[in-house]
């Protein structure tokens, strides 16, 4: 009984483990960070998961409410990144992350909005 009791519970870790890590990665946090002047100027993007599996690839926009703004298409592990920005810069900018998974072999994506406050 008592190796039943062991084994169970060693294949509920395992399995535990095995579904954390299939889960895909949410982003929970995408804010620009820095402005830097120049021509032409870019924002400073800092990204932040949860654990799990991470995307395959991202594409990030930034833009403010006078529509100005930058896309890039980046690597899923990529956590720091730098977007050149269209238009003059601006103070408030919102990022919009459209992230993409392969879940057991399948494409998932995920698409979040994160306002600047």
């Amino acid at each position: 009984m008592k190796r039943i009791l062991i084994w169970c519970g060693g294949l509920a870790l395992l399995g535990g483990v095995a579904a954390r890590w299939l889960r895909p990665a949410r982003i929970t946090a995408a804010k620009v960070t820095a402005i830097t002047p120049g021509a032409p100027p870019t924002a400073s993007v800092v990204l932040a998961y949860i654990a799990g599996a991470l995307p395959v690839h991202m594409i990030v926009d930034v833009a403010d409410t006078a529509g100005g703004g930058g896309s890039a298409t980046v690597d899923g592990e990529q956590i720091f990144l730098d977007i050149p920005l269209i238009g003059e810069p601006s103070r408030d900018y919102h990022v919009t992350t459209t992230a993409t998974y392969r879940v057991l072999g399948r494409p998932f994506t995920i698409v979040r909005e994160f306002i600047a406050g």
